[in-house]
């Protein structure tokens, strides 16, 4: 506790007085208010956003106009989330080039710190002067009067560490930045390594050199004290990226090796999907949910996104764009059952690069009575191009094996006793749109499927997973999302590493003993194997087999 002076409290005491002396009677309780203006030059005939970001993550966007001017208006009933009175905590503002994420801008610089961020104590209109657009970040002159100061980022010259690497890292990692992580690193809005970029469009946000995505959430999960750990801001807008096992070529090129880049891209378009789902509060189940992607190819009209919805609902199939309202914005749908609003699409890219979808910027927007009462700024960065492949089940090699369309068939003697082994999922090598590389470092879960009408999930505990190869960790309790091994490999040196363990299907089964089935009744099963990045994205492939 900080002990003041006798002196020094009558003179803190005096001045307060004078303050509130000087306030209207109604000031105290006047209603907090935002906007913050300015202009972009070269802009012309470009298609440019300003995005204005608390530290927490809420955030509000305004085009810039064809005069290159901007006027961003933060809703009163969220103001006090960017006017919130604390050094270090201001606002700050980024630039949305077409729907990708352009970069933040530096409102000034200090030798070889810069500043980002806005005061965050100022309630009314604060002027950030022009914005000069340079490569993945922007800069401004701004006034230091509204300029935040307590708090700064990295510079390499006149630009911020992470400038020249935002789309770069997104896509193939890594940020070689090496800060010490901070104690905000959850805070979708903060920046914890100080490399200028927040939290939400950071891939790697721990400045450790290696994308966060490709990192456990925890690592005490794993019990191996060897393993980074890393908690990556997810806000309330459940996003991920999944990949699903190849219905036509196989495109992991451990499998294939004479993959091509038209493989992969028609995989990518036919395979990948993005889900996007938000558990509505108590206070929100009136609300409306909407994701505002407009400026996505994928989201315009005109495009050959799908949605993909439940399985005998009227929107599975449907155009996304079918989904927006007069505004364009998407609106997210309920579920048959909850009040959990989800959306799932296929984007159907025409390019491998693109659908790596480094970059792109969604945000969710809640509004109530017509009027926004909450959004928040998601930006998607990738681990997974194309998911892992089969190597052997049950002790044959699966490239042996009949397939039942995308699946391969094969039967079990002894259910209790299942072997596999798998190669990696991957990713792209760097500068490539057709060369891929192993990725690690992610966590996994296995899971049994009947194969009826039912939908059920048998998920298998870690206890039912056996003889895990290295460098593979077993958990030593279920982790909250289910995975039970843990990659401990960040970057394999070379491709065509076999990972292994043995599923006991009875105790995956016998683990959720309030569903119906058993290996007595039931003779037809699935396998499915699902890899997950700290960013949320998953990665797919399943086996059919039978049981005696």
């Amino acid at each position: 506790m900080r002990v003041f002076s006798g002196t020094r409290v009558l003179r803190l005491l005096a001045t307060v007085l004078v303050l509130v002396v000087g306030l209207p009677a109604v000031a105290e309780a006047a209603t907090k208010r935002l906007t913050v203006s300015g202009s972009v030059s070269g802009s012309e005939s470009q298609n440019l956003a300003v995005l204005l970001v608390a530290n927490d993550g809420t955030s509000t966007r305004a085009p810039v106009d064809a005069a290159g001017k901007f006027n961003v208006k933060v809703s009163t009933k969220v103001a006090s989330k960017f006017v919130n009175g604390q050094k270090g905590k201001g606002p700050t503002l980024h630039v949305v080039n077409n729907g990708k994420y352009a970069g933040p801008v530096v409102l000034g610089t200090s030798g070889t710190k810069g500043y980002t961020r806005l005061t965050s104590k100022v309630s009314g209109t604060l002027k950030v002067g022009v914005i000069s657009l340079k490569s993945a970040y922007a800069s401004a002159k701004t006034a230091k009067s509204v300029v935040d100061t307590s708090k700064t980022i990295r510079m390499k010259g006149p630009a911020p560490v992470s400038s020249g690497a935002v789309r770069e890292a997104a896509v193939f990692g890594p940020v070689r930045s090496f800060a010490a992580v901070v104690t905000d690193n959850t805070v979708a809005g903060a920046d914890s390594d100080r490399d200028g970029l927040p939290n939400f469009a950071d891939p790697d946000l721990n400045g450790d050199g290696v994308i966060d995505a490709a990192q456990p959430a925890k690592s005490d999960d794993y019990g191996s004290a060897n393993i980074l750990e890393m908690d990556r801001p997810q806000g309330r807008f459940g996003f991920s990226k999944i990949i699903e096992m190849p219905t036509l070529d196989q495109v992991n090129s451990n499998a294939n090796p004479a993959v091509t880049e038209e493989q992969i891209r028609r995989y990518l378009a036919d395979g990948m999907s993005i889900e996007m789902l938000i558990n509505p509060t108590p206070a929100e189940l009136s609300s409306t949910f909407l994701v505002d992607c407009r400026k996505l190819v994928y989201c315009s009209p005109g495009s050959s996104a799908k949605v993909r919805a439940e399985p005998g609902s009227p929107l599975d199939g449907v155009a996304l764009s079918s989904l927006a309202n007069a505004a364009g914005l998407l609106d997210m749908p309920k579920r048959v059952v909850g009040d959990t609003r989800l959306l799932r699409f296929y984007p159907g890219m025409a390019s491998a690069s693109e659908t790596n979808l480094a970059g792109d910027v969604y945000e969710l927007v809640v509004q109530s009575n017509g009027a926004t009462v909450f959004s928040e700024v998601k930006v998607v960065t990738s681990s997974v191009v194309v998911p892992m492949a089969w190597k052997s089940f049950n002790g044959a090699d699966t490239g042996q094996l009949p397939r039942m369309g995308s699946q391969y068939a094969v039967s079990v003697g002894d259910p209790t006793n299942v072997p596999v082994t798998f190669h990696r999922p991957q990713t792209f090598v760097k500068g490539s749109t057709s060369l891929l590389s192993d990725r690690g470092g992610l966590a996994y879960l296995v899971a049994v499927w009947p194969e009826d009408q039912t939908n059920t999930q048998y998920q298998c505990p870690a206890s039912a997973i056996k003889s895990v190869s290295s460098p593979l960790v077993k958990a030593p309790k279920e982790t909250p999302a289910g995975y039970s091994m843990f990659d401990s490999d960040q970057a394999p040196a070379a491709n065509g590493t076999t990972l292994g363990f043995t599923v006991d299907v009875a105790a995956c089964i016998a683990a959720h003993p309030q569903q119906p089935h058993s290996l007595s009744t039931t003779k037809q099963w699935w396998m499915e194997l699902s890899a997950g990045d700290s960013d949320n994205n998953k990665a797919r492939i399943r086996i059919n087999f039978s049981v005696p």
